[in-house]
């Protein structure tokens, strides 16, 4: 008699379904952008969510900006993180220090919600298409933030939680079709940020 072989159990790994940042990229409406004087939008909202989406402003510190997350968990809902999503994708021209901040809020409560990292890469992709059509220095202000706020997020893909490197390789070739103007200031400040974690 042949002794029958055992199959040999295939183990198989469940892997989170990847989220593709293209699935979120919005039109950018520039008539529409409230960036220079934007408020958020708490109406409706409980006063102790009020607190602390008021706060995002002052969140300039490691420990400053570890506690707002920890405290919008709590009391986060979909209200709520729409009005932090829309505040975090537009930040006022006279506050560039917040860009690095708010990339960083954006990285840790991606590890909360899977969704909230790639919407906020989605509008800033959306934003930066929208841009790179003109190369006046009328927007340029518009684009170093754009282009800062970019390069801060890849800082976080080693983790997976910002912009994938493929992503500023396809902004670079964008500009580059185009490379005059503020275009070029654009891809300056773009590699200037990211830097070495484009390798």
């Amino acid at each position: 008699l042949r002794k029958k072989k055992k199959k040999t159990p295939v183990m198989t790994k469940q892997r989170k379904s990847k989220i593709d940042i293209e699935d979120y990229i919005e039109e950018y409406d520039y008539e529409s952008d409230e960036e220079n004087n934007f408020e958020i939008q708490i109406s409706g909202m409980s006063r102790e969510v009020q607190e602390i989406l008021a706060r995002l402003p002052e969140c300039l510190s490691c420990d400053a900006m570890d506690n707002f997350c920890i405290e919008f968990c709590t009391v986060s809902n979909k209200q709520s993180k729409a009005a932090l999503l829309k505040a975090l994708c537009f930040i006022p021209s006279n506050r560039m220090e917040l860009v690095p901040c708010y990339a960083r809020i954006v990285a840790t409560l991606s590890q909360v919600f899977d969704d909230f990292g790639p919407k906020v890469a989605g509008k800033l992709i959306g934003q930066f298409r929208y841009l790179v059509k003109s190369t006046s220095s009328h927007r340029l202000a518009s684009k170093i933030r754009n282009a800062r706020y970019i390069g801060e997020l890849v800082k976080f893909n080693r983790d997976g939680l910002g912009i994938p490197a493929e992503k500023v390789f396809y902004v670079l070739n964008s500009c580059f079709k185009n490379f005059s103007g503020s275009n070029i200031n654009y891809v300056c400040e773009l590699l200037e940020t990211t830097g070495r974690y484009l390798y």
